[in-house]
């Protein structure tokens, strides 16, 4: 059964709200299904949520659907597993309206999910695929096919003490087959047929071969079909068959799915292996749901492993073979106005740094010249050596025996001895000036000369 939301063409008030079944008030709609409504009711006294199911009202009189509708709630109570919703309550209105208490699932279905594209990565695919698939193993071992198993018939239920969190949990069995024989539990299973040759039962996207003819009595591997059709999807993104109804009746029967790792190739081999032969044509090829959870639980652990490994050797990888793509011609021409902004400003650094280095040897080379000016200057303005020798005879002098005992390896080159400049001598009778000034040098007297003396010369010639 589909949980859809009621879509009534004129408003309406629902005779189900406010009704009261053992204890239990109904307070809202939560979806109908094809032979039931589902209400969602709250304990008077308890204030505990639960779930009640009630026959649709055009069936309340017919003897087969409401035998099924019975076989479904006693099924639910008989096998308890956490993948299956459990029923606590059943019982009937007085105008025979049948009806049973389970558990109130918070969650969403599988189904609503797949439409809202929000497909689960292929690690927590593989594991929910497992959990149904373990939960049908056990209602297989009590004798008792689904026959309507598809992603809108599985809940997806918050629960901490699973991987990824979440918990698959199958409901409406309705249209569940019961087989003939004793249940695994010891307890005897119902004999009676259900269904009649050529009445088809379940959903045709969902559908085996076997289910399709419609000419034969189905047994447990049509289950097994019916999960290889929601792995393929999950794994794939699509569903291996598509169209109308008798289109995809005619396709589930004649022709052969396509290979999944052909559409997916990140899929290893074993799980696009394990696919195909879940969807293989005839039954007898095909695995049994326990086996497929032996083989799904393998799966996941190597698909954890290989992430595990995946997630230690990247960085190694790129550390030690760095990829250079090569851009595209038009994506190299919009880098282009990125790489000149890059190396403008590096280009702008290098020559400040070269203007200060220019700017600074020239400040160093004036501050060396200036030195050697002033040096002139003092030179030119110096005292006369008469004066500068009572200075030099306060130096004291080295004496004979040092000059003996020093080793003449500490002496080095010899150099000649600098004859110091002339110094200008103040003329006799002058004052002394300021410091600074220089007396000019005195002129070189001419010699004697021997001429005669001009006429009108009082100076004897040769005199002085």
């Amino acid at each position: 059964m589909t949980l859809e939301p009621a879509m009534d063409a004129a408003p309406t008030i629902d005779p189900m709200l406010g009704l009261c079944v053992d204890s239990y008030r109904v307070r809202q709609k939560i979806g109908e299904g094809g032979m039931g409504a589902v209400y969602e009711v709250e304990h008077e006294r308890l204030g505990r949520r639960a779930a009640a199911k009630f026959l649709l009202p055009r069936y309340a009189q017919d003897p087969t659907v409401a035998r099924r509708f019975t076989s479904e709630a006693q099924l639910l109570s008989r096998i308890q597993h956490p993948g299956l919703v459990s029923v606590f309550a059943i019982g009937e209105l007085p105008d025979r309206t049948q009806y049973f208490l389970m558990d109130y699932l918070r969650g969403e279905t599988l189904g609503a999910r797949l439409r809202s594209r929000r497909m689960p990565e292929l690690g927590a695919a593989l594991r929910l695929v497992q959990q149904v698939a373990s939960t049908l193993a056990v209602v297989h071992a009590h004798g008792v096919i689904h026959r309507d198993l598809k992603p809108d018939n599985i809940m997806l239920v918050p629960d901490p003490h699973v991987p990824d969190g979440e918990r698959a949990v199958l409901f409406d069995l309705g249209v569940a087959k019961v087989l003939p024989g004793p249940a695994a539990d010891g307890s005897p299973a119902d004999s009676a047929e259900r269904t009649r040759t050529g009445v088809v039962f379940g959903t045709p996207v969902y559908m085996a071969p076997e289910q399709c003819r419609a000419t034969a009595p189905v047994d447990a591997q049509v289950d097994v079909y019916a999960l290889g059709v929601i792995l393929f999807r999950l794994c794939t993104g699509r569903l291996p068959f598509t169209g109308e109804m008798w289109e995809l009746l005619t396709k589930h029967v004649t022709e052969p799915p396509p290979v999944p790792r052909r559409i997916n190739p990140r899929l290893s081999p074993e799980l696009s292996r394990l696919i195909l032969q879940m969807l293989a044509k005839a039954p007898a090829q095909r695995p049994t749901l326990a086996a497929v959870a032996a083989r799904l639980t393998t799966l996941v652990q190597v698909q954890v492993q290989a992430q595990v490994q995946a997630q230690a050797q990247v960085p190694l990888q790129v550390q030690a073979q760095p990829v250079a793509i090569a851009p595209a011609a038009g994506a190299q021409r919009a880098a282009e106005p990125l790489e000149l902004r890059e190396w403008l400003p590096q280009a702008v650094s290098v020559a400040l740094m070269a203007l200060a280095i220019a700017t600074y040897t020239h400040g160093s080379d004036r501050a060396s010249t200036a030195p050697v000016a002033r040096a002139q200057s003092a030179a030119e303005c110096a005292p006369p050596m008469s004066q500068a020798a009572p200075l030099a005879a306060q130096e004291p002098r080295e004496s004979k025996e040092s000059r003996d005992s020093r080793d003449p390896r500490d002496q080095g080159p010899s150099l000649p001895a600098e004859r110091p400049a002339p110094r200008a001598v103040r003329p006799p009778g002058r004052p002394r000036r300021a410091a600074g000034y220089c007396w000019p040098m005195p002129a070189p007297r001419r010699p004697r000369s021997s001429r005669p003396s001009p006429p009108g010369s009082s100076r004897p010639p040769g005199g002085s």
